[in-house]
């Protein structure tokens, strides 16, 4: 079978000159068997399973296929924000100049750290773990309130 086509793609090869209604709709039909059959893979469902359920369960075995393949982009976008070591960086220098008052006391640093993984691994469960300011302001804010973090106390001589 081809490879998937982009909407883009598609419409390129269609509206090439000598390209008649019939081809377009043939090669139009066969891109969406194509999909399917690629969405009921990432489900987990074969073909015959899929011709023989229902319509909505046709329908829910497109959308589990349809999951799987947006938990797999939110894990490769996750991925590539974590290996960014400078933006990850930046993030964390941005958000410690934020708050002087608990930052950085290595003490309240193992504590947010520690903290902010558990709570970004029980929303995001098999993404890696990556440093996101809006997030790591609710979690400051949470623990600020518990207080939680020691003061950072600065002796000036």
């Amino acid at each position: 079978m081809e490879n998937f086509l982009s909407s883009e793609e598609f419409e390129s090869w269609s509206s090439k000159p000598g390209r008649t209604v019939e081809e377009i709709e043939i090669k139009a039909i066969e891109l969406q068997a194509q999909l399917r059959d690629e969405l009921l893979a990432s489900s987990g469902n074969t073909l015959d399973e899929y011709q023989a359920a229902p319509r909505d369960g046709r329908q829910m075995m497109e959308e589990a296929g349809g999951e799987v393949w947006i938990q797999e982009d939110q894990q490769r976008e996750a991925s590539e924000i974590a290996a960014d070591s400078d933006a990850q960086d930046a993030i964390l220098r941005e958000f410690c100049s934020r708050h002087p008052n608990h930052f950085p006391s290595q003490s309240n640093g193992d504590l947010f750290a520690a903290e902010y993984a558990t709570a970004f691994q029980e929303a995001n469960p098999n993404i890696p773990i990556f440093w996101e300011l809006n997030a790591m302001e609710t979690l400051y804010s949470a623990l600020v309130e518990a207080k939680a973090f020691e003061a950072e106390r600065v002796y000036k001589s």
